[in-house]
């Protein structure tokens, strides 16, 4: 099984129970509503997630983000589908 960072856990855990808390009123899910890479000169995990926060799509209900790369950041911003 992969190993998960803290930040990676949280988001996810947050996404999970956002849907959860939604089931029954509307039956509203999580969507991908955004991605955004950044390049970086090195890329480490918790600087990645400050920075997919800081620049947070304002909609958005979890947001994930991992360094697939050294030099890059990627970010992923949930939404709720309507």
């Amino acid at each position: 099984m992969a190993k998960l960072s803290m930040a990676k856990f949280f988001s996810l855990f947050l996404l999970v129970s956002v849907m959860r808390s939604e089931v029954g009123v509307g039956q509203r899910l999580a969507i991908e509503c955004r991605r955004q890479f950044w390049y970086r000169d090195n890329c480490v995990r918790e600087d990645c997630q400050q920075l997919c926060l800081r620049f947070s799509e304002p909609a958005a209900v979890a947001v994930s983000s991992e360094c697939p790369a050294s030099h890059t950041c990627f970010c992923q911003y949930w939404c709720l589908d309507k």
